[in-house]
């Protein structure tokens, strides 16, 4: 088991730093060369006669940088190797600490992950709880993340699910009486409210919803106008002869008069009498 009274520090050790000097021995003879060459071929003029003694010139120039920055990357490595030398003997005893911290560092990610789950199943029994107080179900109830953090009070936990729960009742209030509303709008035109309701639950606002059953009935009416009018002018050019109706502008027999008995419900009947009437089938009761 881990003291935590024991503290950890590093031991004491020195570094012993020598403060290295760069000179450049003659320095101020290469300075007056590098001058001397700066004024010579600073002003040069390039023309298609000196093209050739320009290029060969750059080059040497060129060369003469070359050979500068050369001295410099020689010096800058022998520089360094002290300095390497003494970082991987530093980089060799941290990656030891290193190896022996991953294990604890992994041990108690674990360990928090394992508190995570608990809190979790606190919260979950919590909402579970509670719901039941609201008229919510549990599976409406979204965890927030923050209910999983260790600082967090458990009197925090329940208002925000208590907060959580009340947005969910209010809306679902909201969400019902609109669909009363549809319902009965629906029903009042004498349409089936299902699919109206349905487009509530998606999404849609119950004024937009009442709008919409209006713009069908409207439309309804049209068809059944149109097809009102369209057994209306069929009607005008037929006549019943032997019990059937034949076009008289054909002289073809359109239609056949037959003697049915049928059995079924109220409602069934209902239903069959508004189809022959959509239909234009004419009927009569015996």
């Amino acid at each position: 088991m881990i003291n935590p009274v024991v503290a950890l520090q590093v031991p004491e050790y020195d570094v012993k730093l020598t403060p290295a000097q760069i000179e450049i021995e003659g320095i101020d003879g290469l300075k007056r060369a590098v001058d001397a060459y700066s004024q010579r071929y600073s002003n040069i003029v390039v023309t298609v006669d000196t093209e050739k003694d320009a290029k060969d010139t750059r080059s040497k120039l060129n060369h003469l940088s070359k050979a500068l920055n050369d001295k410099r990357i020689a010096i800058h490595k022998e520089y360094d190797v002290p300095y390497n030398r003494f970082a991987d003997q530093i980089n060799e005893l941290k990656s030891k600490i290193d190896e022996t911290v991953q294990p604890i560092s992994d041990a108690l990610k674990e360990l928090d992950e394992q508190q995570r789950e608990e809190r979790k199943k606190d919260v979950e029994t919590s909402i579970a709880e509670m719901a039941p107080n609201y008229g919510v179900e549990i599976s409406e109830v979204e965890i927030s993340s923050k209910w999983l953090t260790k600082s967090i009070s458990n009197k925090a936990i329940l208002e925000g699910i208590a907060d959580q729960m009340k947005l969910i009742k209010a809306k679902k209030d909201v969400l019902n009486a609109n669909i009363q509303t549809v319902t009965t709008h629906a029903e009042t035109k004498k349409l089936d409210p299902a699919g109206w309701v349905n487009m509530l639950k998606q999404g849609q606002d119950v004024a937009t919803v009442n709008k919409l059953i209006d713009e069908h009935v409207v439309e309804l009416d049209k068809q059944r106008k149109q097809k009102e009018a369209a057994i209306a002018e069929a009607k005008a050019h037929q006549v019943v002869k032997d019990n059937k109706i034949i076009n008289t502008n054909t002289g073809e027999v359109e239609s056949y008069d037959v003697n049915l008995h049928i059995t079924g419900t109220l409602n069934q009947m209902n239903i069959l009498k508004d189809f022959m009437v959509e239909q234009g089938i004419r009927y009569e009761t015996i």
